[in-house]
């Protein structure tokens, strides 16, 4: 069998050398790409709740393409985040991630996830609010009770007594305002809490079940969702939208018919200014009033969401559909025309949104 040869010249030599050295190159560099150092570089964290008797809430992230990454937090670590995921909250480059049912609070560092710190202090924690002194205050069911924490190790800074079911807080200069949700039974009052003298300024009625604020040019926004007797409906009674000035002065009052429904997560649309909540806490339409306009609620979109939020970066209107609650839900986005971007596939019971 003949055989084909190469013949070989004395002038081919280099260029097969430089070949061969180029070959060489091409495969010491295509060896393991590194992990990039801040893979959550910008997008939206989401706060899946999960099953609330077994198994572990969820943290997903989702970019402004709409690339998803789902149990981010348990990729990143090993181990799930704790079981029934309330909020989240960005700290500078960290994010405190509150397991309601796990009593814990997890800090992260937000580019990559990996767990840095975290504590068990409390019972049935709710919310974080960062304060202007490396301190964080966390609100907690179990005890009633509003904790501060030093934001370098949740060490314990110092705690204040408020209403039954302490919910969402906002911080204004100093003051922090506390909302008394009523948990499980009922409340009516907000405390305003002096961070800087550590004490309570004082507790306010302010309407029933208050669950959620916005501090818009230095006027508090409290909307509350009014008591839902589920035994008997004829108790119920009214939500409002509340307006006070920073020092806890009631200014207006904007109640809110049942034929609406009990509302919840308020939110300020920047864009359109305006102040938008579902009608419904556990699924509903979402519900506008113009600022220049108050008094006045409309529906915005129709539909059965169970959490909302605005994303200031982006200018759009974000809300989380819970579908079965047995079945991963989707996070939704909107423009500030309401117009639909996307719908993302996410984990179960979306509930609550970071964006960065």
């Amino acid at each position: 069998m003949n055989r084909m040869k190469m013949n070989w010249r004395p002038s081919m030599v280099p260029i097969c050398l430089v070949m061969c050295s180029l070959i060489a190159c091409e495969e010491k560099e295509s060896g393991p790409i590194p992990a990039p150092s801040d893979p959550y570089g910008s997008g939206t964290f989401v706060v899946n709740e999960g099953p609330f008797t077994s198994g572990s809430g969820s943290l997903s992230h989702v970019d402004e393409a709409g690339q998803v990454v789902n149990e981010a937090f348990f990729l990143a670590n090993g181990f799930p985040v704790g079981s029934v995921l309330q909020s989240a909250e960005l700290v500078g480059n960290e994010l405190y991630i509150v397991a309601n049912l796990s009593g814990r609070i997890e800090v992260v560092q937000k580019g990559t996830l990996n767990s840095m710190r975290s504590t068990q202090l409390l019972g049935s924690p709710r919310y974080v609010q960062e304060l202007s002194d490396g301190r964080v205050a966390a609100t907690d069911w179990a005890t009633d009770k509003v904790y501060v924490l030093n934001a370098s190790d949740l060490s314990l800074s110092q705690s204040f007594d408020a209403g039954v079911g302490p919910e969402r807080m906002a911080a204004l200069g100093d003051q922090l305002y506390v909302l008394n949700s009523g948990g499980f039974g009922r409340d009516s009052t907000l405390h305003i809490i002096h961070t800087a003298a550590d004490s309570v300024m004082g507790q306010m009625v302010i309407g029933d079940q208050p669950n959620s604020l916005q501090i818009i040019q230095g006027r508090v926004w409290v909307l509350c969702s009014g008591y839902a007797d589920w035994s008997d409906p004829s108790n119920d009674t009214r939500g409002k939208l509340v307006e006070m000035d920073a020092n806890g002065q009631i200014l207006s009052e904007y109640p809110i018919d049942l034929a609406i429904g009990h509302p919840g997560e308020l939110i300020h649309d920047l864009q359109n200014n305006r102040l938008c909540f579902l009608n419904n806490a556990y699924g509903g339409s979402i519900m506008a009033m113009d600022l220049s306009a108050p008094g006045s609620f409309y529906e915005l979109k129709k539909g059965s969401y169970y959490s909302l939020d605005h994303d200031p970066i982006r200018g759009q209107i974000v809300a989380g559909n819970a579908l079965s609650f047995a079945e991963p839900g989707y996070m939704i986005r909107f423009g500030s025309d309401m117009s639909l971007v996307d719908s993302v596939e996410v984990g179960l019971i979306p509930t609550d949104f970071v964006f960065h």
